[in-house]
């Protein structure tokens, strides 16, 4: 079984400025509210072997989990690989300069055989809102406007 949740936004500010709002991991949950809690645990910051706390919020239910950068391109990319209750996530964000500001883009794959389980938890639907919310959350901070 596969999950695979994906959005984009464009943000009226330059890739530079969003890129430094993003990368500042401690300072996640103050522009997005669906993540409750994050920290830099080891490693250079968004280079691949960094690793990093995170706690957010689907629906109700409450997450943490310990990822692990796989690849990136500060600035332009990062890709990190998550593995918890079975379950095996690969999220990737991408930072491209348009004429008017930064197309940001954000996707994640799920597998594994605790998917059945989190199904039943966190409906698609809710996985959904908080890829956009968080990318909103990221839109308004990075425009000036919350965060």
């Amino acid at each position: 079984m596969t999950v695979f949740v994906d959005g984009v936004v464009h943000v009226a500010a330059p890739r530079a400025s969003v890129w430094r709002l993003f990368s500042d991991v401690g300072r996640w949950p103050h522009w997005n509210p669906t993540v409750l809690a994050t920290a830099a645990l080891q490693g250079e910051p968004w280079a691949p072997g960094f690793r990093f706390r995170q706690t957010v919020a689907i629906g109700k239910l409450k997450l943490s989990f310990r990822p692990r950068v796989t690849a990136a391109d500060p600035g332009t990319f990062v890709t990190w690989e998550g593995r918890g209750w079975g379950v095996t996530g690969v999220h990737s964000w991408y930072f491209e300069d348009e004429a008017a500001g930064t197309r940001v883009t954000t996707m994640e794959e799920l597998q594994g055989p605790g998917l059945v389980l989190m199904r039943l938890s966190v409906k698609p639907a809710a996985l959904r809102a908080m890829f956009q919310g968080g990318l909103q959350a990221l839109k308004r901070a990075a425009e000036g406007r919350g965060g």
